[in-house]
């Protein structure tokens, strides 16, 4: 009976730290500086010490000066699937939840269609096709698929239809995120190329 008591304390304490850390470590709220998004995303979040080094940055000015400067090199649509990345990035973090990285897809450069798909460990986004084999049955194989990189070493079961022991899958289409709904923006930003 002590036992449990200890473990159960052991937890709250555990969780009420977690909530105080995130209260105060994973602030997105505007930046401290009011500067806005070049993208007309708005004003650019807060990005916590957490952030930071989840993206290998020292400053938050850094983090979206190279969101800014994928925009001027590759155009405005690359840039906006940056800055939505990022953006999703530090919401989950916020959320308490931890992501090894992060992928986007859109059709023919249309910035509505963005979508977004965290990456976690051993979980992949597939699409499954299927196609006959010599005899005419149905064989089922990944058609698209998105996961962390260490996904590659297990890509073959992928491949053959299979998922290897360990990993989950998302539907390709119904488990991206619409990153406009996530975030909680109410318009698309105009096209800018």
């Amino acid at each position: 009976m002590k036992i449990y008591r200890v473990l159960t304390f052991g937890l709250m304490l555990f969780f009420f730290l977690s909530g105080l850390f995130c209260q105060q470590a994973c602030d997105t709220s505007p930046h401290k500086n009011g500067r806005k998004s070049m993208l007309g995303l708005g004003p650019y979040p807060q990005v916590s010490q957490a952030g930071l080094d989840m993206f290998f940055v020292a400053t938050a000015d850094d983090l979206w000066n190279g969101v800014e400067e994928v925009a001027k090199r590759k155009g405005s649509h690359l840039g906006l699937m940056e800055e939505l990345k990022k953006r999703v990035r530090l919401k989950l973090l916020e959320q308490g939840i931890k992501t090894v990285g992060i992928s986007a897809r859109s059709q023919n450069s249309d910035n509505r269609t963005i979508r977004v798909y965290p990456l976690y460990p051993k979980v992949a986004y597939v699409r499954w096709k299927y196609k006959n084999d010599a005899d005419g049955t149905p064989q089922r194989y990944a058609f698209n698929i998105l996961g962390p990189a260490d996904m590659n070493k297990v890509k073959h079961y992928f491949d053959r239809g299979s998922v290897p022991p360990g990993w989950e899958v998302k539907s390709y289409e119904e488990d991206a995120l619409d990153p406009y709904v996530f975030l909680g923006l109410e318009s698309f930003p105009p096209r800018i190329d």
